[in-house]
This record gives C-alpha cells, structure tokens and sequence, in this order.
C-alpha cells in the first residue's frame, strides 16, 4: 500500500466554506449509520473489492484519487447509479494534476479541480466545504446526511500493521506520511473508513489524533433546495458565489 497525501493546505484567500454554517439547528445524529451496506445493496455485493478496488494506490501515491473514485461510487449509489472509475481514470487524473510526477497531493487542490472540471466521468461538484474535525457531532451529522466524508489523516507508525491485521486503526505516533480516505459510516465506539479495496474499522481516539481535514462534497444535484435536508441551500448558493467571484 501507498500514501501520498501531501500536507494540509489552506486557501490563502479564506474562502473556503464551512459546513456547519449551512447546517443549523440538526437534530443529533443517529447513533449509528448505513452507507456502505446501501452501497452494497446497489451493487448486489457482499464485500468492498469489485467496487472499491485498489486504483493502483498499491504502487503509486494516488490514494487522494482513488478516495475521490470510492467516493463517486458510494455517493452515486445513494441515486441508484452503479459508476465505478477505471484505475486508468484514476492514474490519468492524477498524472493530470502532479503534472507528471508520482509526487502525491493535497486534498484542497483536488477539491477545487472536481468543482471546475469533469472528473472520472461526473460532472463538476456544486461545492465543497470543510467539516470541524474537533467536532465529534458534526462529523457523525454529515456521514448521516451526505454519506461518505473525503478525509485525510496524518499516518500513525502501525497504520499498514493494523491494517493487514483487519483493523482496528488506533491513535498512535505520527510519521512524516499522509493518507486520503472516505469515512463512509460510523458505529457506537468506531468509525468505518474505506482505502486500498477494503474497509477498515477506526476508533474515535484514532480519529481525533490522526486526523487533519475533511471535506463534504456536494454533488451539482445539491443546488436544488430540500436536496439534502437541513442544507441551507440558498445561504450556501450566495457565500459559493462570492467566493468564486
């Protein structure tokens, strides 16, 4: 397996939204959450393999990419959509933006590409905003409403050990390597994130340290008010205008 999320980056203009100021006033989250298993029932699989492959993040640092892949999937799904990327979609979209290189990227950068351009055969998103990663609630209010959460981390040292052993991702000592992944459910006690053609359970102590950025990603259907309850569609329309002036 591969990392090759690059460190955090801020928009030096401060423009990017912020999900919890077009979500006021939600009910509290329930307490657990079913995405993956409404993905699998689309699919008609039991297992993440055949729709949520490796993308070659097994030999190059494209998991920023193959995240975004896994996410299309997961959230077409949600529509009664079967789309599952190709892994040459996802190595000529990341080629596309290292500009050649297998040098890895930051989250923002893929963010802002998907909401001006076409990407593994969608079309551009409406928006993209960040989630407070201090906020336990919010991060389990938006798994609830818009299923899979684009999040990085920062690699503990057991990462792949945990990994290859099933799980669980524990907090732990922070190397210098980054990973992109979807949060695509969480349970009473544990979080479920999705990379390298599986699923892999994850404590809230590993998210808590871990942890650095996510982002909801809302798909163009988002602009029509009542699309996703609770959004404060109109609010979001006129700070995505401004800032995109």
């Amino acid at each position: 397996m591969k990392f090759g999320k690059l460190a955090k980056r801020n928009d030096r203009h401060y423009r990017t939204l912020q999900i919890k100021d077009y979500l006021p006033a939600l009910a509290a989250p329930p307490t657990a959450t079913g995405n993956l298993a409404r993905t699998y029932k689309e699919f008609g699989v039991t297992s993440p393999a055949s729709i949520l492959p490796m993308d070659d993040n097994d030999t190059l640092g494209c998991c920023t990419i193959a995240a975004l892949a896994h996410f299309a999937t997961t959230a077409r799904a949600f529509v009664g959509r079967q789309l599952v990327p190709t892994a040459a979609q996802v190595r000529s979209l990341y080629f596309q933006l290292t500009g050649g290189a297998d040098s890895g990227l930051d989250m923002l950068t893929v963010c802002k590409h998907i909401r001006q351009n076409s990407w593994l055969g969608e079309a551009p998103i409406l928006a993209f905003a960040e989630v407070d990663i201090t906020n336990e609630v919010l991060l389990k209010q938006c798994i609830s409403l818009f299923g899979p959460l684009y999040v990085g981390f920062q690699v503990q040292v057991n990462c792949i050990q945990e990994f290859d052993a099933g799980g669980p991702w524990t907090a732990g000592p922070l190397t210098q390597d980054g990973h992109c992944v979807n949060l695509v459910d969480y349970e009473p006690g544990s979080l479920k994130a999705e990379t390298w053609g599986s699923v892999i359970e994850a404590t809230w102590g590993w998210q808590k340290v871990c942890v650095d950025e996510a982002y909801v990603l809302l798909p163009a259907e988002a602009a029509t008010p009542g699309y996703i309850p609770g959004l404060n569609t109109a609010q979001l329309l006129a700070d995505l205008k401004a800032v995109t002036a």
